[in-house]
């Protein structure tokens, strides 16, 4: 709670002690009202409140069905205020369908929001909104609250301890990766061209001839030489970096 952090911090600062401080926080918390219901914890508690330097007030059954029916109607206006965004609308989910659930476990950013296995709602309890899942290929149940949980639409290929051989199938070794690589490799690289004889050296024109000693190429042809395209504008140097007293004259 907000207050007993507060007092905890402020017993720190001025260097005195912890326990007294909590006991004195909390001793406070339960006899002062809560704004929901409008009657002291201690009193909604033990009905006859705690004893201390005030005098005691108990409070009825009457008070107490007021109080618990204040608070439900302060929860359902915050809901309401929560609600009214339009980035939310209401979640209709009944038995049997295919969910996603929240990964818990997420560490950093790069992984997952959700988990990759599916689960499928077994019962739904509308007013603790609580819905109970149960792992698909398992026996492995999950309690989760709707916002942490959205439904599945598509094709999903669904892993389980049990689908060992297929999962042997489709793990590749990594010598069967480096001979994939280097096959792709070979097939890139350049080779001898056809109708290259034996002798001849790639690239080398057929009968031992070179490239180099075929027709030259003009260069005032535009059709056969690859000008570099440049730009035309005058770019006037920055006055911050020119020092004038280092100009030769």
């Amino acid at each position: 709670m907000k207050p007993i952090g507060k007092a905890m911090k402020l017993s720190y600062h001025q260097g005195a002690s912890e326990k007294e401080a909590l006991q004195a926080a909390l001793k406070s918390y339960k006899q002062t009202p809560h704004p929901a219901t409008g009657i002291p914890p201690a009193s909604m508690l033990f009905r006859d409140g705690i004893k201390s330097q005030f005098p005691r007030k108990a409070a009825s059954s009457s008070d107490i069905t007021a109080a618990k029916q204040a608070d439900l109607q302060q929860k359902l206006k915050q809901q309401e205020k929560v609600n009214s965004s339009k980035y939310r609308k209401a979640s209709n989910f009944s038995v049997g369908q295919t969910v996603l659930v929240r990964n818990f476990k997420k560490a950093s950013k790069f992984q997952s929001v959700f988990m990759d296995d599916l689960f499928e709602i077994v019962d739904v309890e509308n007013k603790s909104k609580k819905l109970k899942l149960k792992l698909l290929g398992s026996d492995s149940t999950l309690v989760r609250h709707p916002d942490d949980v959205k439904p599945y639409h598509g094709n999903h290929r669904i892993v389980h301890a049990r689908d060992t051989d297929q999962q042997a199938e489709d793990i590749v070794t990594e010598e069967e990766e480096i001979a994939v690589r280097n096959a792709k490799e070979d097939a890139a690289a350049p080779g001898d061209a056809a109708g290259d004889a034996p002798g001849d050296a790639p690239g080398d024109a057929p009968g031992g001839a070179t490239r180099d000693a075929q027709e030259p190429v003009d260069a005032t042809d535009p059709d056969t030489t690859n000008t570099l395209r440049r730009s035309d504008r005058q770019r006037a140097p920055n006055t911050r970096y020119i020092n004038n007293d280092f100009v030769s004259k």
